[in-house]
């Protein structure tokens, strides 16, 4: 079973996305998406 953290990187890292550039697109910061 993957965990959510495991899942979002993925995600991000599929789309080319920085921790950053999600962040902003979910209104959340940084240190929140790196948690």
């Amino acid at each position: 079973m993957t965990t959510f953290s495991t899942q979002l990187k993925k995600f991000r890292q599929e789309r080319h996305l920085s921790q950053d550039e999600l962040a902003k697109d979910l209104f959340i910061s940084r240190q929140a998406i790196s948690k």
